[in-house]
């Protein structure tokens, strides 16, 4: 993925919404219907080239903020004025919904020819996506596109299981970077790297190490060892707040 259109592409969604807010103000409405029009193209690349990786590293800290926003589902100002223009025209498609083109223009470039991929498309694009300003270990990034692509095929309790990997994947590499482990894995300071809550306490504290450990032991626990299922919203929710959290503790220690 060229990571620098990425940061090209958020920096100007942003500077577009902001235009779509000024053109409503000067009652330009010639160029709102561009702007509009631009911003939509922009809203689906964005969310295509998120859909299809299972980490991004943005070293520029305003398109990342953007990019988290959109993965998250954070609306634009242009997204209400969209909203507003559907309901008395009707004719400009829904932001949020994939044109027909579309979805065969990404199924093609994300799926097999040998299964349908309009479910596939839809769900993925559900799914979030880790942003952060490092490159991840590659290990970390397989985990990560594999929970997407199980929830993508429906595989909810996977996508559990995975999120319980990513989540100690994840602190084993901080641990790394802040040289709390060799680059063996072996502990230089007082913790046992195979022990989730040691590993989690050296990078987080608090309501941060709170939020780690009900995911890991809580949510995704009873799954691994068999003692529940999950459905499509909570795997969904769990795998969200997986990522959201996973960010905040790279953030937290200036990654």
């Amino acid at each position: 993925m060229a990571h620098d259109e990425l940061i090209q592409d958020a920096l100007a969604i942003k500077a577009i919404d902001q235009s779509v807010v000024s053109a409503i103000a000067d009652g330009d409405f010639e160029s709102l219907s561009s702007l509009i029009k631009q911003f939509r193209e922009l809203r689906v690349r964005i969310s295509a080239r998120l859909a299809a990786s299972s980490a991004v590293k943005i070293a520029n800290d305003e398109a990342k903020a953007v990019l988290q926003g959109i993965d998250a589902g954070q609306r634009f100002h242009a997204d209400d004025v969209i909203s507003v223009l559907e309901e008395h025209a009707g004719d400009l498609g829904c932001l949020q919904d994939l044109t027909e083109k579309e979805i065969d223009e990404f199924g093609r470039r994300l799926f097999y020819n040998w299964i349908s991929h309009h479910d596939y498309i839809q769900d993925i694009f559900k799914i979030s996506t880790l942003i952060v300003g490092v490159e991840l270990p590659g290990h970390l990034k397989t985990y990560l596109m594999e929970a997407k692509n199980c929830y993508a095929f429906q595989q909810y309790n996977a996508v559990l299981a995975l999120s319980r990997t990513i989540l100690e994947a994840s602190a084993k590499d901080l641990c790394f970077r802040l040289k709390y482990l060799d680059e063996n894995g072996a502990a230089i300071i007082a913790i046992d790297p195979t022990v989730f809550n040691q590993l989690i306490g050296a990078v987080a504290s608090g309501v941060l190490k709170g939020r780690a450990t009900r995911i890991y032991y809580r949510d995704a626990c009873p799954v691994v060892h068999g003692d529940r299922v999950v459905t499509q919203h909570e795997a969904a929710r769990i795998f969200k707040e997986t990522v959201e959290l996973i960010q905040e503790l790279y953030a937290k220690h200036g990654f």
